[in-house]
């Protein structure tokens, strides 16, 4: 493998890394914000719904049109636990409903007025968010399912894919250009590519253009390099006939 593409390998290496981890720890944080804004939003919608819980209105007619307005699971419990009114049961199906006086969120907002709870559904199957808010009848209580905050999350995620992939081919072509000219630049890496080789030619072929073909040009032409060692002993007679 040449060095630019152990160069272009790595960097994808480390890209692809980066984007793993920033995804990852950008959709945990991202999910728990919409849990806090939808806790909000849930808790403002179950209040509306407990203004109009009033003495003689129809509790199962109440969650029925609440939930289809604001496009939540409206739930309306008794003082005793019992669900009166949710808008994804009907009136049989709601009769078989485990009694609520435990669940999580009830129990708060009888302690402390409201109360949220995350967590799998008995009921419907699914994980959902709960907040219910106390009312003197029961308890008021608005849900809705992750899966929802879910979709959002994994959206936002995809557009980060995207958008990261984009970057990255443009700033790996510009890698494998710079490791392509780093490589082509060092004779080491290119096998002495840059670095003239020695003529292994015989005759007038290795004598300079401007030498005459004198026996003392030749002689010089065959003198070793600097420091190699003591000069032949024909070279030497060449060089005092001179």
């Amino acid at each position: 493998m040449t060095l630019a593409r152990r160069l272009l390998v790595g960097a994808a290496v480390v890209v692809v890394t980066l984007v793993a981890v920033v995804v990852v720890v950008a959709g945990g944080r991202l999910r728990d914000r919409l849990v806090l804004e939808k806790s909000d939003e849930l808790a403002t919608s179950a209040r509306l719904v407990a203004s109009s819980w009033t003495r003689g209105a129809d509790a199962d007619s109440l969650a029925q049109r609440a939930g289809a307005a604001l496009g939540y699971r409206v739930t309306l419990i008794d003082s005793t636990g019992v669900v009166v009114g949710d808008a994804e049961f009907d009136a049989p199906a709601r009769q078989r409903l485990e009694n609520h006086a435990t669940r999580p969120e009830v129990v708060a907002a009888r302690a402390s007025g409201a109360g949220s709870s995350l967590r799998h559904s008995a009921s419907a199957g699914d994980e959902e968010l709960y907040v219910a808010v106390r009312h003197p009848f029961g308890v008021v209580r608005v849900s809705i399912t992750t899966a929802r905050l879910d979709e959002v999350v994994s959206g936002a995620q995809r557009d980060v894919l995207v958008l990261v992939d984009l970057g990255d081919v443009l700033e790996l072509d510009h890698v494998l250009a710079a490791a392509t000219a780093v490589a082509a630049s060092d004779p080491v890496l290119v096998g002495g590519a840059g670095v003239a080789a020695p003529d292994r030619g015989r005759g007038r072929s290795m004598l300079p253009a401007a030498c005459g073909g004198t026996r003392s040009c030749r002689a010089r032409a065959r003198l070793p390099a600097s420091g190699a060692g003591p000069l032949p002993a024909e070279v030497a007679l060449h060089e005092a006939v001179e």
